[in-house]
């Protein structure tokens, strides 16, 4: 059984051996990490101008309800929009990444004698070329998905 504390350095482990992958792309992370937490701050406002919007509602406050109506929407455009341009930059990190590792495990496939090529196949290393390198490259979705759970669980 897997607890916490285990969890953790097996993450800080895992994104240590793709740090020297993505190193290339620090500032597009840095933007990334940035984005999400404006995300989360919109997501974070969503319920208090909500509450807001049925006060004025119920108080018969037209005037600010239809204020904070605008209000709300206009944070939801802004949101969106920032998650738009967040996926189109996790995609660049990741394709950018993926080409990295892909480019590493290929030249290192590729020092490999005959014979041991020739006992484990080569569709065995195609395999490891394309499975291994989506599955280490994926660590950037699960950094956000857990920096976004630490912070909403605050």
């Amino acid at each position: 059984m897997l607890y916490w504390g285990d969890c953790v350095k097996e993450f800080i482990k895992n994104f240590n051996f793709v740090w020297k992958y993505a190193k290339s792309e620090k500032k597009k992370i840095i933007i990334y990490i940035v984005l999400s937490i404006f995300n989360l701050a919109f997501s974070i406002l969503y319920p208090f101008i909500s509450a807001s919007i049925i006060v004025n509602l119920t108080s018969n406050n037209i005037q600010q309800f239809i204020y904070m109506g605008l209000v709300f929407l206009l944070s939801a455009i802004i949101n969106d929009t920032i998650s738009y341009f967040q996926s189109k930059l996790y995609q660049k990190i990741f394709r950018q990444t993926y080409i990295n590792i892909q480019s590493n495990l290929g030249s290192e496939i590729l020092k490999l004698s005959n014979k041991t090529l020739e006992e484990n196949g080569s569709g065995v290393f195609i395999q490891r070329l394309v499975g291994d390198t989506r599955n280490i490259s994926t660590i950037f979705t699960d950094m956000n998905k857990y920096i976004n759970g630490i912070i909403i669980n605050i």
